[in-house]
């Protein structure tokens, strides 16, 4: 429990910089934030249906694939999230570049 709280406090760092110093009412560090919350909440609903009812029945099964989803949108965010920060960084780059040559 302790890890997942150290985890939400660094995370929520970057979202209450970017809410109060660049008074952004939603932004990239928000919506990064709110995705983690529902990934952790993903695995936790799952393993509590898992030890509430056990592995082998159906809740315990639907609670196994819940959990799975959490575990896997965890892995594939960052995968997805750093192309695209990266190409949305270079077109900002030569926006910027192209507004500078034509001055």
């Amino acid at each position: 429990m302790l890890p997942l709280v150290a985890i939400l406090l660094a995370i929520c760092i970057p979202v209450v910089i970017e809410r109060y110093w660049f008074k952004k009412r939603g932004g990239l560090f928000q919506l990064l934030f709110w995705t983690f919350v529902a990934q952790c909440s993903a695995i936790a609903l799952g393993l509590l249906i898992v030890n509430l009812f056990g592995a082998d029945s159906m809740p315990g099964r639907i609670g196994q694939a819940l959990g799975g989803i959490g575990f896997i949108a965890i892995g594939i965010v960052p995968f997805v999230l750093l192309p695209a920060a990266i190409v949305a960084a270079l077109a900002v780059l030569g926006w910027g570049w192209l507004r500078h040559k034509r001055a």
